[in-house]
């Protein structure tokens, strides 16, 4: 069975609008059922939502935030193939102005960069699987610090993990506690509300 060169929106002003995947495997989109059991948790707190999208690969769970009503989403993704996939996706949709984009290496940095719509209410952070091999989610929390005291991050904000199933996730990441977890599949997905 060939790769799908194409994700659908699964909700929203966009709903059932066709974006494109990179021609690589090093991309995976999170599937649309995945997706839908995202948004259904986050629906009471996205309308308007200042949304971050860390490790952002094609732009799948930014443009289906911004298509379920966030008002803005900043988009981090240094990978070539998916960053160029990731532009072409923010046109087809004609948000230009609602995104931001950022190719920069986020396991390197020493501060976070001034986001234009920052601080923000949702952040999702879905590093690529071969950074989350069992123990390694540790290496996460500087980087949610550096967000943290750079003041980039609202006081309720809620902080989404994406990992593996077979991997449990960190009670505490940074100044963030896990809330609660959603399993599908192959994938678990861990809520954090900041306290």
């Amino acid at each position: 069975m060939g790769r799908k060169s194409h994700f659908r929106i699964t909700g929203g002003i966009f709903k059932g609008r066709l974006l494109n995947v990179p021609k690589d495997r090093a991309t995976r989109p999170m599937q649309g059922s995945l997706r839908e059991t995202l948004f259904n948790v986050l629906r009471p707190e996205l309308s308007d939502a200042s949304v971050l999208d860390l490790f952002s690969g094609t732009g799948s769970i930014g443009l289906e935030a911004l298509s379920r009503g966030a008002a803005t989403v900043t988009f981090f993704e240094r990978h070539k193939p998916a960053l160029g996939v990731l532009r072409k996706n923010i046109a087809l949709l004609g948000v230009e102005a609602q995104t931001a984009v950022f190719s920069i290496d986020l396991l390197r940095i020493s501060a976070f960069p001034h986001t234009p719509h920052s601080p923000h209410d949702i952040i999702f952070i879905d590093p690529p699987f071969a950074f989350q091999d069992p123990g390694s989610e540790q290496d996460l929390a500087p980087l949610v610090e550096l967000l943290v005291g750079g003041g980039h991050v609202n006081e309720d904000a809620t902080l989404v993990h994406q990992l593996r199933r077979k991997q449990d996730p960190l009670e505490e990441i940074g100044r963030f506690r896990l809330n609660k977890e959603k399993q599908q599949g192959s994938v678990r997905l861990a809520f954090y509300r900041y306290s």
